[in-house]
C-alpha cells in the first residue's frame, strides 16, 4: 500500500533537506539540538489461552513514570508523555541531544533505559510492544467503533493570562 508512495516520500524528503540546508548553511556557531520518541503499547499475556490484549493503564503507567522521573528531578535523563490511546505511552529523551558526533553513540543507551524504566513498573505478565500497529486498532476501527472522531483532551495550563472562563472554540 505504501510502496506506491516511496519515491514522492524519498524525493521530498531530499527536497526538503535541501531547502533546509540552503536556509542555513551559512550561519556559524548554532547547536542543533534533535531528539527521538519512541510510542509503547502496553499488553498483558494470557499464557492459558495463549492471547495477548491491550492494558488500558497508560494514564496510571505514565502517571507512576513521571513521578519517579522529571517531576523528583527535572534533569532526569527520561521524559514521559500520554499517547494516542489509553494502552500508549511514549518515552523521548530529558534532555535533547546536542550537535556533536558523540551524541549519535548515547541514543541506544537512553533507548534502553527507557525501555528498563518502563518495564519495571509494570504487572506480572504484563510488556512493552513496539510494533508501528496494534492489529486491530487503527484509527479508523475505533471511529466506526465509536461512531466519532477520537478526541484527546489535554488539561489548559492556566496562568495570569489565561482568560477565566476558558472558552476554546473549535471549527467545525
Amino acid at each position: 500500500e505504501t510502496k506506491r508512495h516511496a519515491d514522492h516520500v524519498r524525493r521530498h524528503g531530499i527536497l526538503q533537506f535541501l531547502h533546509i540546508y540552503h536556509a542555513v548553511k551559512d550561519r556559524h556557531k548554532d547547536v542543533l539540538k534533535w531528539g527521538d520518541e519512541v510510542e509503547y503499547m502496553l499488553v498483558s499475556f494470557d499464557h492459558e489461552n495463549k492471547k495477548v490484549r491491550l492494558v488500558l493503564s497508560g494514564e496510571k503507567v505514565l502517571e507512576t513514570l513521571q513521578e519517579k522521573g522529571e517531576r523528583t528531578n527535572p534533569n532526569h535523563p527520561t521524559l514521559w508523555r500520554p499517547e494516542y490511546g489509553s494502552y500508549m505511552i511514549e518515552g523521548t529523551p530529558g534532555q535533547p541531544y546536542g550537535g556533536t558526533m558523540s551524541e549519535f553513540n548515547t541514543v541506544e543507551a537512553n533507548m534502553r533505559k527507557r525501555r528498563k524504566e518502563a518495564t519495571s513498573i509494570l504487572e506480572e505478565n504484563q510488556a512493552l510492544c513496539t510494533i508501528t500497529s496494534f492489529p486491530s486498532t487503527l484509527t479508523r476501527n475505533i471511529r466506526h467503533r465509536r461512531g466519532e472522531k477520537v478526541v484527546i483532551n489535554v488539561p489548559i495550563f492556566k496562568d495570569k493570562n489565561t482568560p477565566s472562563p476558558f472558552i476554546e472554540t473549535f471549527p467545525e
